[in-house]
């Protein structure tokens, strides 16, 4: 055990002065949480009936999956757009999405099946706060292994490069098929416990819900709510839960 060479009966207080500051912190806080405990007891009998009829619309929201899992057969295109996309560019070339070839392409292939709803609305760009539904699948097999709703800031590498890269330019309600090659997905590594397995080429329908921004927006995204219908109800309820409890109010 270490010894100071100076003496320490200068330097500490007696064990008893020790044991009086923790008890009268231990008091404190008791105090501190009683008074929160009974302030809580006053607001539920208050407002018994409200809080009762927010559980039991939480309990029956609940029950809406965020994540919507469904069998999406790929089809063919016709009078698609079509292009090749480098990690850092878009190829104009003669390579066309059909001519794809898993194992052997390294860049990204797309295809347009439908184009936005505005012909002159924004565009999906980097640092966009975009929401996406998608279903993915392995392009070996066809077997899908994930599928739902999404928000993620663009190009921000929250999500494979392959996404980053190949959902830029499209507009909202636009629908796009993408073939990503392993050096743009999830590599060697593969993911989700052999879900995906290693060097898997991946394919993905993507449909662009909404393009936003703001610090709003990135919180939204952050926690990975996105449109998850479940989202408005927890807002809302920690909106009356704020007004209850300490009268706060916001703007409609």
């Amino acid at each position: 055990v270490y010894q100071s060479s100076h003496s320490s009966s200068h330097h500490h207080l007696p064990p008893c002065h020790d044991t009086t500051i923790i008890a009268n912190i231990i008091a404190t806080t008791l105090c501190i949480i009683q008074g929160k405990l009974q302030v809580m007891r006053i607001i539920i009998m208050d407002h018994f009936l409200l809080i009762t009829l927010i559980l039991q619309f939480w309990k029956v929201v609940s029950f809406i999956p965020h994540h919507h899992h469904h069998s999406i057969k790929l089809h063919q295109p016709t009078a698609s757009t079509t292009n090749v996309i480098s990690r850092k560019r878009v190829i104009t070339r003669a390579t066309t999405f059909d001519e794809y070839s898993p194992g052997i392409s390294t860049d990204l292939a797309y295809s347009d099946t439908k184009l936005g709803d505005e012909t002159e609305g924004p565009t999906a760009k980097p640092n966009d706060i975009i929401t996406v539904q998608y279903s993915g699948r392995l392009l070996s097999n066809g077997k899908q292994f994930d599928a739902g709703v999404i928000s993620f800031k663009l190009g921000s590498g929250r999500v494979i490069p392959g996404w980053d890269v190949g959902l830029q330019g499209m507009q909202i309600g636009g629908q796009r098929t993408l073939r990503i090659p392993p050096n743009l997905a999830y590599g060697r590594s593969g993911a989700g416990g052999g879900v995906i397995p290693p060097n898997a080429d991946l394919e993905f329908d993507c449909e662009l819900k909404g393009i936003s921004s703001g610090v709003g927006a990135e919180v939204m995204a952050a926690l990975g709510l996105g449109l998850n219908p479940r989202t408005g109800v927890l807002v809302v309820f920690l909106l009356l839960v704020s007004w209850l409890s300490y009268g706060v109010t916001f703007p409609e």
